[in-house]
């Protein structure tokens, strides 16, 4: 996990389990979808959520739910960028 600070603690530190969980799981299963409305539910009160969310873009091998999104909500933003190709990193604006 990368290191964000001067914001405060990160909310997810207190269960980082629940953001990986989404992998244990067939996407598209209800354990699935649970578990990234919780672990959305706690990025959506973050701090550090748009840091996060930008590093999880440029970091297309992360899994589990970063900055708000689910890995397939990133891939398909990736794709979505890319003109429908899979790009290895998104074009993320900063500033």
């Amino acid at each position: 996990m990368p290191t964000f600070e001067g914001k405060g603690p990160r909310p997810c530190a207190t269960d980082p389990e629940l953001f990986m969980s989404e992998i244990n799981f067939p996407s598209k299963s209800r354990e699935a979808r649970d578990i990234v409305v919780e672990a959305k539910k706690i990025c959506a009160t973050c701090p550090y959520k748009r840091e996060c969310g930008i590093y999880a873009l440029d970091s297309p091998d992360e899994r589990g739910v970063w900055g708000g999104f689910s890995e397939q909500e990133r891939k398909m933003f990736r794709q979505t960028m890319s003109g429908g190709k899979v790009r290895q990193t998104a074009p993320v604006a900063r500033g």
